[in-house]
């Protein structure tokens, strides 16, 4: 599904739950990178999901902000962005774990960029 596609959706949403008392969250968007104070965000945000009845995003970003840099002197290479990639999936994986656990569907959402661009 696209930006497009959820911003009708979201619309749609808004209008009924305005109607029915619905509410103050209706999406909640937790990035992550891994970390452990990422996957303590992660868990506040699955129980606020599930007690707003919100949708949940995970985001995920492969940050190319110091690439060039990081190519010049570490060598960016393929492999290397694939290892970010695949520290990006066991990240959201984590979080799809804790939602799962509470009953709570999580979309993953991967970018990769200048995170204040991409965002």
């Amino acid at each position: 599904m696209d930006r497009t596609e959820d911003r009708v959706e979201d619309r749609a949403e808004n209008r009924t739950e305005n109607r029915t008392g619905g509410s103050f969250f209706k999406r909640i968007l937790v990035a992550t990178d891994g970390s452990e104070n990422a996957e303590k965000a992660a868990s506040h945000a699955v129980n606020i999901a599930k007690v707003a009845g919100a949708k949940l995003r995970a985001l995920y970003i492969i940050s190319t902000r110091y690439a060039l840099t990081t190519r010049s002197v570490k060598g960016w290479t393929d492999e290397f962005e694939e290892g970010l990639a695949k520290r990006g999936r066991t990240a959201i994986c984590n979080i799809e774990q804790l939602g799962n656990e509470a009953g709570i569907k999580v979309k993953p959402v991967f970018l990769k960029g200048n995170s204040c661009s991409v965002v």
